[in-house]
């Protein structure tokens, strides 16, 4: 008898953990994730994304490359589709990634516009036809990530780094768009009521935040809100890793902001609303958008191929939570790169330690100069603030 329980308690165990295994496998190491109800396999983000999902499918990017979103990214419409479009690369395949062993690669040739001329609707900005190459205007081809979360009020950070290879162009007087925050908000017929909210764009190879939304305190170079002081200049770009941070404050008011940072450098600084009015939103595309192609065509040139790699697109409510995966990279990076009153503060506390222990009166002086430079620059920051 005692056998016979013993046996059946077994059975039982075993019966149980049959069971649990069975509730639990789709989450364990089968490499599925769930996204809106749907799996979504792991090794298919690897390679292609253009060949691997449709439009509008969500998808995971691996944590290597991305933070934040979690499994709400997709093909942006208006994408193409080709295989060479939109892919998950490696350094052990001799590409460039910022940190870890990943990243995103983009990839544009002549003459990919999405959309069809046999197909009679109307879509996007300015309810334009579906074939992107023969709109009346804004003729456009672009390779698209969009993520598929939106954000209506609060604060946020937001960072990616952005490489671009050696042979890259810009297609002046053509625009070329890489990183958007688009509009979601649509008429009632479906059209986008509104263009994209902030943009960056390369200008003659400069890399440039633009602001699309009105405000009343846009610390800028250009003649109005919409153009900003360059970012990344164009030696800066080619052919190297640049890191980006933004801080938003999302509102349809005068109390949001707009912040960028370019390697550690607050390069660009807006106040005012960041959304269009109450109830609209704003959401992530990035990749490559070559818009107004008409121009450059013009000149006789089709633009080439564009190719843009972008890894560490994180997303999050903390300065931290966005930054820390490069942190690791300060001692030798310049994304945390030191203020110049920070490098003269520290000159002083060296030169001060130097004359306790033997006095000199050339250092003497130079730390009374140093005094002064510092005074101008806080004078100076205290100022632009």
């Amino acid at each position: 008898m005692t056998m016979f329980m013993s046996i059946n308690q077994k059975k039982m165990r075993d019966l149980i953990k049959i069971v649990v295994l069975f509730l639990f496998l789709p989450n364990l190491s089968l490499g599925l994730k769930f996204s809106d109800g749907k799996q979504v396999s792991e090794k298919k983000v690897l390679g292609s994304l253009t060949k691997n999902f449709d439009q509008n499918e969500p998808f995971c990017l691996p944590d290597d490359i991305s933070s934040g979103l979690g499994c709400k990214w997709s093909i942006s419409e208006g994408t193409l589709g080709t295989e060479h479009q939109i892919q998950i690369v490696s350094s052990d395949e001799g590409h460039p990634v910022r940190d870890g062993k990943l990243s995103i690669r983009f990839e544009v040739r002549p003459g990919e516009c999405a959309g069809s001329d046999e197909n009679p609707d109307k879509v996007g900005w300015e309810n334009q036809p579906a074939n992107d190459c023969t709109r009346t205007n804004g003729k456009s081809e672009r390779a698209e990530l969009s993520g598929r979360q939106s954000w209506g009020s609060g604060e946020y950070w937001y960072s990616f780094s952005i490489y671009a290879p050696k042979d890259f162009k810009a297609i002046t007087p053509s625009s070329l768009k890489m990183f958007q925050f688009h509009t979601d908000n649509k008429d009632k017929s479906g059209i986008l009521k509104y263009p994209q909210k902030f943009h960056f764009e390369a200008k003659d190879a400069n890399y440039m935040p633009f602001n699309n939304v009105k405000g009343t305190n846009c610390k800028c170079d250009g003649p109005n809100d919409n153009v900003s002081k360059v970012a990344i200049t164009k030696a800066e770009m080619i052919g190297r890793w640049n890191d980006v941070l933004m801080n938003f404050k999302w509102s349809h008011k005068e109390n949001g902001f707009f912040k960028v940072w370019a390697n550690g450098i607050l390069k660009y600084e807006y106040y005012g609303p960041t959304l269009w009015e109450a109830g609209d939103k704003a959401y992530i595309k990035f990749g490559i958008y070559r818009n107004w192609l008409e121009y450059i065509w013009a000149t006789g040139s089709d633009g080439g191929t564009t190719i843009i790699y972008f890894d560490e697109i994180r997303i999050g409510k903390t300065e931290d939570e966005v930054t820390s995966s490069l942190s690791k990279l300060a001692q030798q990076e310049y994304f945390y790169k030191k203020s110049d009153i920070e490098i003269i503060e520290e000159e002083i506390d060296k030169l001060k330690k130097e004359v306790v222990i033997n006095y000199d009166i050339e250092k003497s002086r130079k730390i009374n100069k140093l005094k002064k430079k510092l005074r101008k620059l806080e004078y100076e920051k205290t100022m632009e603030n």
